[in-house]
């Protein structure tokens, strides 16, 4: 059975309200085990390099609406297919790219470069994003 990864890109539209979080996208990544391995320690050869942090406290709408799941009308359980909840900023994430070519000799896939520039793009703008993300297998 594979494992597989959901990335979120969260950010502060409001520089002045930092609490208030919103996705900007989701992405269904590839299965870079490697990879995996060095994000959260799911799969990989190596330990991972930031230890999973679980869910960030102010998560945004979007990312809650997809990890969360009804429990019977007794209130939002994490679906329980899911596992290692984690987030990183982006440049907990670029020590992670960089890791990864150190090792491997190659560039990740290009879902991770393209989550990282458009974090690139967040943190340009003063938005503080940060790549909220887990597995489920």
């Amino acid at each position: 059975m594979g494992c597989d990864i959901h990335y979120y890109i969260d950010y502060s539209p409001f520089p002045d309200n930092p609490s208030y979080t919103h996705c900007l996208c989701q992405f269904f990544g590839m299965r870079y085990y490697y990879l995996f391995g060095l994000l959260a320690g799911v799969r990989g050869k190596e330990p991972a390099l930031f230890p999973p942090k679980g869910l960030p406290k102010n998560i945004s709408f979007r990312v809650e609406d997809d990890v969360f799941e009804n429990d019977d009308g007794t209130g939002l359980v994490i679906d329980k297919n899911y596992h290692t909840h984690s987030w990183l900023t982006m440049e907990e994430l670029k020590r992670v790219i960089r890791r990864y070519k150190k090792l491997y000799g190659i560039q990740p896939g290009c879902d991770i470069i393209a989550i990282y520039k458009c974090m690139e793009v967040l943190e340009k703008e003063k938005k503080n994003p940060r790549l909220v993300f887990w597995f489920d297998n």
